[in-house]
């Protein structure tokens, strides 16, 4: 990841911000230069249109969620406890009072026509998240492993979706007790 400036940093963050507060589609370019307080000439010194930020952001949110996540499950020994690490990452990012939706899932449903540019962002993010999730399946000696990354990523963009609209709704403990569940039942079949 490239090291940014300040003021690089200040114009990213307030996008990400707006982004996440409304819709990509929603925020223009004039609004994010008024609400970071750097001028104009300064913002497309760094981002030439909004195309540009918008990839640069969601890079920036994909090397930080690689970060963030890969530094919390460094430490567990095993697989099943890298496997809960990541669930439970994962709760608490769609948990959070300012999740407004999954920036990633915004950017292919509203953009994805208009700026084909974030297709390998967006592509790269999806398949570092399900290589992640395969890996730790793998690790469990299941015997179908990818049918359990596909069903652990559904319930998780479920979780997400539900998110979005009403968060008591969701019950992270309960879900991972369901998945932990399934990973046993599988497991006592050999």
């Amino acid at each position: 990841m490239k090291k940014s400036n300040p003021k690089e940093q200040t114009i990213r963050s307030t996008a990400i911000r707006l982004f996440n507060q409304e819709s990509f589609t929603a925020v223009g370019m004039d609004r994010i230069i008024a609400e970071s307080g750097v001028s104009k000439m300064t913002v497309y010194k760094y981002f030439s249109s909004k195309e540009n930020l918008i990839v640069e952001c969601l890079q920036f949110l994909h090397d930080e969620m690689k970060r963030t996540l890969l530094d919390q499950i460094k430490y567990r020994k095993s697989p099943q406890s890298r496997l809960e690490t990541t669930y439970f990452w994962y709760m608490d990012l769609i948990l959070n009072i300012n999740f407004k939706g999954d920036l990633f899932q915004k950017a292919r449903t509203e953009l994805l026509p208009h700026y084909p540019s974030i297709q390998p962002i967006l592509n790269l993010h999806r398949d570092w998240f399900y290589q992640h999730t395969l890996a730790l399946f793998e690790q469990l000696n299941l015997e179908e492993p990818e049918s359990f990354t596909h069903l652990f990523i559904s319930i998780l963009e479920g979780m997400m979706s539900d998110a979005t609209s009403d968060k008591e709704m969701i019950n992270p403990q309960k879900t991972w007790d369901f998945i932990q569940t399934l990973i046993e039942l599988e497991r006592a079949k050999k």
